[in-house]
């Protein structure tokens, strides 16, 4: 039986989004799309908007033409770097987000794992379903802290 235009198109977001190695949840957070919408669309339950569409174009930072295509997915993510930012405006950062033991901290409170490499501690921030992380408060004492959003990295 021929799969629907939905069907196709929902496999094809679900396709990218494993590309960029994140979770359903996580990129549903990243996006501003709920999470159960998300689900819906991959699974070809639900008629996206034109708006939508757009919305998910620009989160997998593709042209709206790859959402539809068949071919493979490799390479076709622009390896854009988003990066979680908490409620305050901050982000999780090369330099300040690094303990002074050289570690990155990330996770829930009580499950924090430690990474001395950066992007290996984004990569477990990516796979989280909000993404959290330890960093240095104002007051300088490190405290736990929740994205509630993803950007682009900001340039130097």
């Amino acid at each position: 039986m021929k799969k629907n235009i939905r069907q196709a198109f929902g496999e094809r977001l679900r396709a990218l989004r494993q590309e960029m190695g994140i979770s359903q949840e996580a990129f549903a957070n990243q996006t501003g799309i709920a999470r159960s919408y998300m689900s819906k669309l991959e699974v070809g339950e639900a008629n996206p908007s034109l708006d939508a569409i757009q919305q998910l174009a620009d989160a997998f930072g593709v042209r709206v033409e790859e959402l539809f295509r068949a071919d493979k997915v490799s390479k076709v993510v622009k390896q854009t770097t988003l990066i979680p930012y908490a409620g305050d405006g901050t982000h999780f950062d090369a330099v300040s987000c690094r303990s002074p033991e050289g570690f990155y901290k990330v996770g829930d409170t009580d499950e924090l794992e430690s990474f001395s490499n950066y992007d290996e501690a984004l990569d477990y921030l990516r796979r989280m379903g909000t993404a959290r992380w330890m960093r240095p408060n104002a007051r300088g004492n490190w405290a736990p802290v929740a994205a509630t959003s993803w950007r682009e990295k900001p340039k130097p």
